[in-house]
């Protein structure tokens, strides 16, 4: 499922929104025409059956509140509703034919966070973020079986579509520092169970059954639904950051970060959700609207970096299957955040 960003901030915070892995876009290079081909070449091409287009947006609305035990403690919790909607589109073996599924959902998770300083202007932190159990319905179709027989002809249409996901859960350490009046230093590392994502079952495509007037198969049914073996590992991200107080109320922010892939090898690099180890380039801001309210925005550029190599084999329900090889020339990413926090 692709990380989605709910602040994106490469300095600490006393009581961190912390962000869950997103698809980044992706400008897949090399492979630009095996991913978006044209019309005639998606009718054509083997590595379709792996992955012709996504699209994922989501929304995460997570209030939370911090309360300051004494001059040294501070904790916060926080609760998320996370609204996630997708548009995935695969090949399907047969020149022509595809399936792909619309659905949405909205799942829910918590944060917990803790904060010790050192002093007014040294701090540390650590803090963690739930999973989020999606269980997304909507609309499943399959277009262009009856173009290759009229055999095939039962599985096209548009039927009832659901995927189970669930965003993994990760842990947050970072740290503070107010060097002088105008400079302050950060630094964070961050861990993510992704091996939760091993797997991703798309239902909605009917069973196929054969007629009785094939030989040897005549009435045998199968079992049509899409799987998508991701077989993910854990990933980690550091980054270090630095805070400019231009003034009493404008804070400019800026960040880098390196973050290793779940991706965990070439065979299970997926066209559909393209990833590979990446650095993370962020530049933000922070205004204090009024004592007790501030407003922070950033901005983020990914890139990837190191292996980008697509060796991947997709199988069909009917027991043929497509093999596509090749690079990535570039996966990048641009990511907007923006957060609002009130002190009472």
């Amino acid at each position: 499922m692709p990380r989605t960003m709910a602040a994106l901030r490469a300095w600490p915070s006393p009581t961190p929104i912390l962000p869950t892995r997103s698809a980044t876009s992706c400008t897949p290079g090399g492979l630009d025409h095996a991913v978006r081909p044209g019309r005639a070449l998606q009718r054509q091409l083997g590595g379709r059956d792996s992955g012709i287009s996504s699209s994922i947006m989501t929304l995460d609305i997570n209030p939370s509140l911090a309360y300051k035990f004494d001059e040294h403690w501070s904790f916060g919790a926080g609760v998320s509703a996370q609204y996630a909607k997708a548009h995935l589109k695969k090949g399907a073996y047969l020149p022509g034919a595809t399936g792909e599924i619309k659905a949405d959902s909205w799942g829910f998770g918590y944060d917990l966070g803790v904060m010790y300083s050192y002093s007014a202007d040294t701090r540390v932190g650590l803090s963690y973020r739930s999973k989020i159990d999606h269980h997304a319905k909507g609309d499943y179709t399959n277009n262009g079986f009856a173009n290759n027989s009229p055999l095939l002809a039962q599985l096209d249409g548009t039927y009832a579509g659901s995927a189970d996901v669930s965003t993994p859960e990760s842990l947050l350490l970072s740290g503070y520092s107010k060097l002088n009046s105008k400079f302050a230093v950060g630094a964070t590392a961050r861990w993510t169970r992704w091996s939760r994502f091993d797997q991703l079952v798309i239902k909605g495509s009917p069973t196929f059954t054969y007629p009785a007037i094939v030989p040897g198969l005549g009435g045998r049914s199968v079992d049509t639904t899409t799987t998508i073996d991701n077989h993910w590992k854990n990933s980690w991200m550091f980054s270090v950051g630095g805070d400019y107080f231009y003034s009493d109320a404008l804070t400019l922010r800026s960040g880098l970060g390196y973050e290793t892939t779940p991706v965990a090898n070439a065979q299970h690099r997926n066209p559909l959700i393209p990833d590979a180890d990446r650095i993370w380039l962020s530049l933000g801001a922070g205004y204090k609207i009024s004592k007790q309210a501030t407003v922070d925005i950033s901005y983020a550029y990914l890139r990837a970096v190191g292996d980008r190599k697509i060796d991947n084999v997709s199988k069909s329900p009917f027991g043929t299957q497509s093999h596509l090889q090749g690079q990535y020339g570039s996966i990048t990413g641009h990511l907007l955040g923006m957060q609002m926090r009130y002190r009472f």
